[in-house]
């Protein structure tokens, strides 16, 4: 799912289909604390991050044009929302994508 921003009932019946879940920088909003429990439940080999650039820019540069060079401020969100190393964060997430988008990534 691009761009996931339902909560922990969408995100638990999406998984159970065996789908991958993406997190944008909605993730990272104060208004947004449905979307980060769907993330902190979402397995780690279930879950993308992305920018959905130019839009939804994840703090702390929300309201300015989306970049990709800012996906890194979702995957450290999410790491942190969950008490994991941003490493173990960033290797699953780049191993999810391989496999989700063979070929692009």
């Amino acid at each position: 799912f691009h761009c996931f921003t339902g909560g922990p009932t969408e995100a638990r019946r999406a998984l159970e289909r065996g789908t991958v879940l993406s997190f944008s920088g909605i993730v990272t909003f104060k208004s947004a604390p449905e979307v980060q429990e769907a993330a902190r439940l979402c397995p780690l080999d279930s879950l993308l991050v992305e920018t959905d650039s130019p839009y939804l820019a994840p703090l702390p540069h929300r309201g300015k044009i989306n970049r990709p060079a800012w996906v890194p401020h979702v995957g450290q969100f999410i790491a942190d929302l969950r008490e994991l190393p941003i490493g173990e964060v960033a290797a699953q997430t780049a191993e999810n994508t391989r496999r989700v988008l063979p070929g692009i990534a």
